[in-house]
């Protein structure tokens, strides 16, 4: 094993992205454009597949073996969504272990590499690759639900907390679309990450298939027992006012919608902790990205000594963001309005490093792509107080860098 460590720069970055994509067909790049106060400070590039998974009982055998491995991928959104609607599920689960890994700390802006020899670790130094603009502009630009249905579907949804059926539902839409020709997904990997920089940021590559991911948002990460979480809820555009903090921070409507979620998240993370370990706050923090504001709080445990780190990811799916309160009554209703799977949207990315450690991403911000055919989902919660134009606006918002970076209008 050869392994030498030197300054990093995203020069270096694109040069490794570029030299793996055009050499292997499987890998996994989680990528923190963005440190921030809860993450962000590392990333892992791993290559040169060992293993493929893509079942869950093989997955939770592999983990309770005493291995050296890191295991990277993702649970889709219906993953662990038993029955309760008529969608076939898609892609549920995949994840790999590889014989490469390339460790970047951004505190001391290092990188390490860690190879199976000297040879490989030269032929990337010396991979010419070019970094520019697509040439290639999309076609076939639709949507599971037009604006008007996106809007009625707010107000049906309001009725329905009205009734008391539930209190919050997060309401998504799919967009899907392709280029005349396939185009290269690094390079939109690399641009998303510089128009919208996040600590969960991820590019995976599974065959024919990328995901393309700049998320903003923990699901849930495990390190010496302790579970962290860092559920987003609360979304606001920056604009050039110096108020945009305080509006969100004092919006009853955004800490309405954040604490309800962050009880959702609290019951989760509940079923796999020790009694009384369940801790919530700071409570509504306002983070700040690239065009827009969030509003999260921070949930922690400690993890009960019966569980395992997959049980606890398990427990706690689908990520409480991504569907609302209570879940088993709004999953029902979001198959009903969205009517598609939303498949890996909505999920995790991250890795298992055997049982000692976890990190999962949500996956938001995301476009995924299968060849020259693209899709990705925005989205919102909806509580009784939502104004249907406003929350389309905030879908709008969300999606704005994502169209950008594939030159939609």
């Amino acid at each position: 094993m050869f392994s030498i460590e030197t300054t990093f720069n995203t020069k270096i970055l694109a040069k490794i992205l570029f030299f793996i994509d055009s050499q292997y067909k499987n890998y996994s790049v989680l990528y923190s454009s963005l440190i921030t106060s809860y993450s962000g400070s590392k990333s892992i590039i791993a290559f040169d597949m060992i293993e493929n998974i893509e079942s869950l009982i093989y997955l939770k055998n592999k983990l309770s073996a005493k291995t050296n491995h890191k295991f990277f991928g993702y649970f889709s959104y219906e993953c662990f969504v038993k029955n309760n609607f008529d969608r076939t599920p898609t892609n549920s689960l995949n994840f790999q272990y590889y014989r490469n890994h390339i460790n970047i700390c951004h505190k001391t802006n290092t990188i390490k590499f860690e190879l199976t020899d000297k040879k490989l670790y030269q032929d990337i130094l010396d991979f010419d690759f070019l970094l520019r603009d697509c040439n290639s502009s999309p076609i076939d630009n639709s949507s599971n639900m037009t604006d008007d249905e996106f809007k009625r579907y707010v107000q049906e949804i309001k009725k329905d907390i009205l009734n008391g059926e539930y209190y919050q539902l997060n309401l998504t839409r799919k967009f899907f679309g392709k280029f005349e020709k396939d185009i290269n997904k690094v390079n939109l990997f690399l641009k998303l990450s510089q128009e919208f920089p996040s600590p969960y940021s991820a590019l995976l590559r599974r065959g024919n298939q990328y995901m393309i991911s700049s998320s903003p948002e923990r699901f849930i990460t495990i390190d010496n027992n302790i579970i962290k979480s860092r559920p987003i809820k609360g979304t606001l555009k920056k604009t050039l006012s110096e108020n945009d903090l305080q509006k969100l921070a004092n919006s009853s409507k955004d800490k309405a919608e954040n604490l309800m979620i962050i009880d959702l998240m609290r019951n989760d993370l509940s079923l796999s902790a020790k009694q009384g370990s369940v801790k919530t706050g700071p409570l509504y923090e306002i983070d700040e990205f690239a065009n827009l504001l969030h509003m999260s709080t921070n949930v922690t445990a400690i993890k009960d000594d019966n569980c395992s780190n997959l049980d606890v990811i398990t427990n706690a799916f689908p990520p409480a963001s991504m569907t609302g309160a209570p879940k088993h009554e709004v999953i029902k209703k979001i198959s009903e309005l969205e009517k598609l799977p939303r498949g890996i949207y909505s999920g995790a990315i991250g890795y298992f490093d055997n049982n000692n450690s976890c990190d999962f991403n949500v996956v938001i911000r995301t476009i995924i792509f299968q060849e020259n055919k693209f899709e990705y989902q925005v989205g919102g919660g909806i509580t009784y107080d939502s104004d249907p134009e406003l929350e389309l606006a905030e879908t709008n918002i969300k999606a704005a860098k994502i169209r950008k970076v594939l030159r939609l209008t």
